[in-house]
């Protein structure tokens, strides 16, 4: 990366107010977060999944022209990270890795946005709040340029609930994968297996 944090951080808008839904204050993810993020993204996705240094990979993923298109959610009274909305800005994706079939999207890669982790804690759960963070990150993607987003989602998540939460939100599904996650060190909180046993479906939403 050719900046810092600290530099794309000041003076941009993560100093606007954060956002109030519900019970959660919504606003742009930033480097001092992540330390809390860390063992709510452990207990939501599994032990091992992230570290400091992959969440903050992602962070500086987030970063174009002065915006963030990552926001977290804390509890308005605990301060307590409750939700968070990963994404990056198009072009930032590897589309030659495993999981990724670009031939089948109908716009150029380099046009595609990523929801790489969307984590809501079960108290705020069932009041739209998930979709309302998304939709967020879908403004600063549309501003970036993005054409597109895509997402993969578990298919033993609970009830489905992954994938239904997309096609809500107008993601049409492309390619069933397996194996997605085997390849990443951790403990699954939705198989309780190492490696992750889990299908991946893929998604995308153009907007």
């Amino acid at each position: 990366m050719s900046f810092t944090i600290a530099e794309q951080e000041k003076g941009h808008q993560n100093e606007v107010p954060p956002i109030v839904i519900g019970k959660l204050s919504i606003s742009p993810l930033k480097e001092s977060d992540l330390e809390d993020l860390l063992p709510f993204c452990e207990k939501e996705i599994g032990a091992g999944y992230y570290n400091k240094e992959s969440l903050f990979e992602l962070l500086c993923l987030s970063y174009h022209k002065g915006f963030v298109c990552s926001f977290v959610g804390r509890d308005i009274e605990t301060n307590k990270v409750g939700a968070v909305r990963l994404t990056t800005i198009a072009g930032s994706m590897d589309t030659t890795q495993k999981g990724h079939t670009p031939e089948e999207w109908r716009v150029h890669p380099l046009e595609v946005g990523y929801f790489k982790s969307m984590f809501l804690a079960a108290e705020y759960q069932g009041s739209g709040i998930g979709g309302q963070i998304s939709r967020l990150s879908l403004e600063k993607l549309k501003l970036q340029g993005a054409k597109a987003v895509l997402s993969h989602c578990s298919l033993s998540s609970p009830n489905g609930s992954s994938r239904r939460y997309l096609q809500k939100m107008g993601f049409t599904p492309v390619q069933e994968h397996e194996g997605f996650w085997a390849d990443i060190d951790y403990l699954c909180a939705h198989c309780y297996k190492k490696p992750c046993t889990c299908k991946a479906l893929e998604m995308i939403l153009y907007l």
